[in-house]
């Protein structure tokens, strides 16, 4: 595997191209522990050199997909094709997919080198052909200095290091990282998921990573598989999970939203913009993604704290047509460093979340806040 190679699925966003053929396919996946279902009829393209994030919360079936793919549970129904091939009769040793452990499962007798060389070792590969390739992961990993220390003498962000050097030293096609940055601390994590990104770019790896954070499959992932209940929820791009949310859940689940009432008002052309109304004013939006939409219908929309504009009360605010506001008092502030975030009481009795940089706006302060229409992101469950 040459290291010049770079991630095409970066370049060309395979997955919005027709005539492109997934490398690996997640077709149907069902499971069921003692007649609850864990996995209900899952199904997940993965294209070749893409980094896939698997998100979701505590019981969602994260893990245990995760497992399915590694061959240590097997699916009541479903296939799993990589490459044009079925694995799904292979032991998890036979599967051309390596995992890395959440807890990195490191031999703590074993310094670095015999770490990363176990795998090889196994395979009974020359002792001149195991040295060099594990030299060479060693390097990658910027781990020369510390081969020859056990697993307890290194930092965790090492540890993680190593285990990745294990994992990607036998060259498998399909790697599934498990929470891998759960150990590390906020800064080590943020330097560590640029440092992931960068080495898979580099090699052209297709890999998975499973998460519970938000924000590292945002940081980590071309595209986002969000779930819940055992079922995906929504599959696209960061931004477009984030900026396009399917439903209530994804909405609330990635970042913070502010949720509000709404009803279709009138109903123009397909492609025209149609009237919605709100607590705050009427809104002007084109709805191509909903079906049999209806005047009357009952709606949701949200919108992300960070979209939101502050005023003190008494400035003169002159609102663009495409805009609405509201009037409120500010409850409580949160001091973030590059921002703050400010929990706001509205007239209407309603709680809502700004994050701002605003230095102007204090606790208790009566303001008025407005907010874009493109900003709001209209839901239908």
């Amino acid at each position: 595997m040459s290291e010049a190679q770079v991630n095409i699925a970066a370049d060309r966003k395979p997955w919005a191209q027709k005539t492109e053929t997934p490398f690996i396919q997640i077709k149907n996946i069902s499971k069921k522990y003692d007649g609850i279902t864990v996995l209900d009829d899952v199904s997940i393209d993965i294209y070749k050199g893409e980094f896939f994030g698997l998100l979701g919360g505590s019981g969602s079936g994260k893990t245990t997909l995760l497992r399915v793919l590694a061959g240590f549970e097997q699916p009541d129904q479903g296939d799993i094709i990589i490459n044009g091939t079925s694995i799904l009769n292979l032991a998890a040793n036979r599967r051309p997919i390596n995992m890395m452990f959440q807890s990195y499962a490191l031999f703590p007798h074993m310094n670095v080198r015999k770490n990363i060389s176990f795998g090889l070792e196994q395979e009974k590969l020359s002792k001149a052909e195991i040295a060099e390739r594990v030299a060479h992961y060693i390097h990658l990993v910027q781990l020369d200095d510390f081969a020859n220390r056990k697993p307890q003498q290194l930092s965790g962000g090492q540890r993680q290091r190593v285990a990745l050097a294990r994992c990607l030293i036998k060259q498998p096609e399909f790697i599934l990282l498990d929470e891998p940055m759960a150990a590390l601390d906020n800064k080590l994590r943020e330097q560590t998921q640029f440092e992931l990104v960068a080495l898979q770019e580099q090699l052209g790896l297709t890999m998975m990573v499973v998460t519970h954070d938000q924000k590292e499959a945002m940081a980590l992932s071309t595209r986002i598989g969000v779930m819940q209940a055992g079922k995906i929820e929504q599959i696209g791009e960061p931004q477009q999970i984030y900026n396009q949310p399917k439903n209530h859940f994804v909405a609330n689940f990635i970042g913070a939203a502010n949720f509000f009432s709404a009803r279709i008002k009138a109903i123009n052309v397909e492609s025209q913009p149609i009237a919605i109304d709100t607590e705050f004013g009427t809104a002007h939006a084109i709805l191509n993604r909903f079906s049999n939409t209806k005047i009357g219908q009952k709606m949701e929309f949200a919108i992300r704290p960070e979209y939101i504009n502050m005023h003190p009360r008494g400035t003169e605010v002159k609102l663009a047509d495409d805009m609405l506001q509201a009037k409120a008092r500010v409850e409580d502030v949160a001091f973030r460093g590059e921002n703050s975030v400010y929990r706001l009481k509205l007239n209407s009795g309603q709680t809502c979340m700004v994050s701002s940089a605003q230095a102007d706006i204090s606790w208790d302060q009566e303001i008025s806040i407005s907010w874009q229409v493109k900003h709001m992101m209209f839901l239908m469950d």
